[in-house]
């Protein structure tokens, strides 16, 4: 039996089939499919499949044998839970919704594609969640608006090596629009200017590692990214007191100056008052995640596995060489710089990125462009370094 057949339609997302909802998606909606989260899914995909592969690998060489539980804490009509069973190397997935529209489509889904081994249940995620402490290797926290609420037992759940996922569409405040909602929702005090996409994402990071940490786990950010109207983060969780208080070092602040474009990571967020390049009062925002924001070994080795069969997919196409991109910049850890809003602060004229950057790079600058924005750029040279590069005009 399909679900209200005459309002849905059959869809194909990676090797799998779906029976979706059609129409415009609206929160009160029973049950909805957002198309444009398809990148997020595809990539959601492959990063559970480079780590199960990595972590039974593990185990291998301990002479361990465990199956992988991953849990899909949100799953709507099914979409992303099947196709994580499908596509994936996990061996039992958890399917969970409190709406149970929701979770018949997601049934009838899975019989669509013939895929066994996963368990259904019709809970609020905390309550579901709860149920499985130290037990679940990878968790997917994706749901409408702020996922807060839930990290604190997404983080209980999670086994002692193992992936925790999360989703956040709520990006106005955590990116200054709305200030005083980001610090009731998450403590931090974000930044409303050309880096606040990058400085919610990390406001977001900060939390989860707060969050994971607080059951003695370690925070290790294999990938975050900004997408549209949403922010995504992966990251290893490693059980271990030292470890965690290792990964916490990286909890910090932003400063930056609104009249240069100065930037940079402070420890505490009294320790810089003034800016150091032309003497006006900064700004910070925090706390936050100052560490990389993803591993470029992690992220070299989900492009090198691959699946080549799927080459020719646009979808799989434009996921490919985001990847690629978002791996090149994890590679400098220093905030980067929207060279339109940079050069306005400081009267330059607008320099051709290329140019630029290998301008940077003969000097001995590291230098990629952003996936936040096509007019930015990530280099470690500093405000002074820029200005000068961009003035060069040889």
């Amino acid at each position: 039996m399909i679900l209200m057949a005459d309002k849905s339609q059959k869809i194909i997302e990676g090797k799998c089939s779906f029976r979706i909802y059609s129409g415009d998606i609206k929160k009160s909606d029973s049950v909805f499919y957002n198309p444009l989260m398809r990148l997020n899914r595809d990539i959601s995909v492959i990063v559970l499949n480079e780590f199960s592969a990595q972590k039974n690998k593990l185990l291998e060489t301990k002479d361990k044998v465990h199956p992988f539980f991953a849990a899909d804490v949100f799953c709507a009509s099914g979409v992303r839970g099947i196709r994580y069973r499908k596509e994936s190397g996990c061996d039992v997935v958890y399917l969970n919704d409190l709406n149970p529209t929701a979770l018949d489509l997601a049934k009838e889904n899975a019989i669509l594609n013939d895929v066994d081994s996963l368990e259904f249940s019709l809970l609020d995620a905390n309550e579901f969640l709860s149920g499985y402490k130290d037990s679940i290797d990878f968790v997917d926290i994706d749901p409408f608006g702020s996922p807060n609420i839930f990290l604190d037992s997404a983080a209980r759940a999670l086994s002692r090596y193992s992936m925790i996922a999360v989703t956040a569409t709520d990006t106005a405040p955590l990116s200054g629009t709305y200030p005083k909602a980001c610090f009731r929702k998450y403590g931090a005090r974000p930044l409303h200017h050309d880096i606040m996409h990058e400085v919610g994402l990390r406001i977001l990071m900060g939390q989860v590692a707060f969050a994971v940490s607080r059951y003695d786990k370690a925070f290790m950010p294999v990938l975050s990214f900004s997408d549209q109207h949403y922010f995504r983060i992966f990251a290893i969780a490693t059980k271990g007191k030292t470890k965690t208080d290792n990964s916490l070092k990286n909890i910090g602040y932003v400063a930056y100056c609104t009249h240069c474009g100065f930037r940079t990571f402070l420890s505490s967020d009294k320790s810089l008052i003034t800016c150091p390049k032309c003497s006006k009062t900064i700004q910070t925002g925090g706390p936050l995640w100052i560490g990389s924001m993803s591993d470029s070994p992690f992220l070299k080795s989900v492009l090198d596995n691959f699946d080549s069969e799927l080459s020719e997919d646009k979808n799989v196409v434009k996921m490919y060489k985001f990847l690629n991109l978002v791996m090149e910049e994890s590679k400098i850890n220093y905030l980067f710089y929207d060279l339109h809003d940079f050069c306005k602060k400081n009267s330059l004229s607008i320099p051709k990125m290329d140019i630029i950057i290998e301008k940077l790079k003969s000097l001995g600058f590291s230098v990629s462009k952003t996936h936040f924005t096509p007019t930015g750029i990530r280099t470690d040279a500093d405000v002074t370094e820029l200005i000068l590069s961009i003035q060069d005009k040889k």
